[in-house]
């Protein structure tokens, strides 16, 4: 792909380092959010100034990740470090996720723009009064599910009945965990839950203090590092039609300053069709702001590999079917108390003018 970057990039490579400085600042006192700085997004349209070619300049903005930088994320590095931002006439701002970084909510309060994580977390947010919509699709279907031990004797959803299971704290695989159990008939007062702190999953399965962890593709290629020989039960194979991550936004944003959002959303589009021709070129784009977390994985192309196993075309589209059996899957299961018209969860206007 070649890595000469423009100096513009360069600068933005720094702000996504400082962004992590901004993170932590913002969520120092039990994940909660200060009331300082901002993200800059929101800002005004008009004005051009853009480079040669490149659209008129729309503003700023910031996207959070739904969690630690990884080769899942890849998409919206993609869309920064290959010029695609720049020629939407965008400046994206990426801000790491992780645990006691809130995202959701960060997007609400205004202090981040874009929420790059979980669609179902999108519906349990609003029923929370969180004034969020989302706007394009990372994958289809979810990656998520449970990783297990060889020796667990776990190969269906039966199986899991007298089992422990390891859970992060705020984490998609969580949030769909009580759904999965209840489309699959397994009692959820018959599995023995243990919620840790991130990534301890992959530790407490590999020591042998549970027989199964929640997680996608990072967890379970890590995992199969050490223990090659473990399963995985998918949830989107065992009767969870549900939707994957993607972008979300505020309802406001999408309402004052549609063009911001667009320009978002292209931007990110085109980071994803990059992510899935181009894997190995996608990884470096996040190493070149997260070298250490790219190197801590044996293995960063295959993870994004098998994310990209459900990111289907035309890229960015929430089918509204996915919306419906989502809604209804988290209603069921009891993660959504009053659920809304799956309408009022999403939008597709900004990918549809793709």
């Amino acid at each position: 792909m070649g890595r000469g970057v423009s100096t513009r990039r360069r600068s933005r490579r720094s702000t996504v380092a400082l962004a992590l400085a901004a993170a932590t600042a913002l969520t120092g006192c039990g994940g909660e959010a200060a009331d300082s700085g901002g993200s800059g997004g929101g800002g005004g349209g008009g004005g051009g100034g853009g480079a040669s070619g490149a659209a008129a300049d729309v503003g700023e903005a910031t996207v959070v990740l739904g969690f630690t930088a990884s080769p899942n994320f890849a998409s919206i590095f993609s869309a920064v470090e290959q010029g695609y931002c720049e020629e939407e006439g965008v400046e994206v701002t990426i801000m790491p996720g992780g645990p006691g970084v809130e995202g959701e909510q960060l997007v609400a309060n205004g202090q981040a723009d874009f929420v790059l994580g979980g669609l179902p977390d999108t519906a349990v947010a609003v029923q929370e009064g969180l004034p969020l919509v989302a706007v394009a699709a990372r994958d289809t279907l979810t990656e998520f599910g449970l990783v297990t031990s060889p020796d667990s004797g776990i190969e269906e959803p039966a199986d899991l009945e007298g089992k422990s299971v390891a859970l992060s704290q705020f984490a998609t695989p969580t949030t769909l965990f009580g759904p999965f159990l209840s489309v699959n008939d397994v009692p959820a007062d018959s599995v023995q839950v243990q919620t840790v702190a991130g990534p301890a999953v992959t530790s407490a399965l590999l020591s042998g203090q549970v027989d199964a962890a929640g997680g996608g593709a990072s967890t379970l290629l890590g995992v199969r590092d050490e223990m090659p020989d473990a399963g995985f039960l998918a949830y989107s194979d065992l009767g969870l039609d549900v939707l994957g991550a993607g972008l979300v936004t505020r309802q406001d944003l999408v309402e004052e300053d549609p063009d911001l959002v667009d320009a978002v959303v292209d931007c990110f589009v085109r980071g994803l069709e990059f992510t899935v021709e181009n894997p190995e070129d996608a990884v470096e784009d996040v190493r070149a702001s997260y070298p250490a977390e790219i190197g801590a994985f044996s293995d960063p192309v295959a993870i994004l590999e098998f994310v990209n196993q459900n990111v289907e075309a035309p890229y960015g589209v929430m089918p509204p079917e996915l919306w419906e059996s989502s809604v209804q899957v988290m209603a069921d299961a009891g993660a959504l108390d009053d659920p809304s018209d799956p309408e009022q969860y999403y939008t597709n206007e900004f990918v549809e003018n793709e």
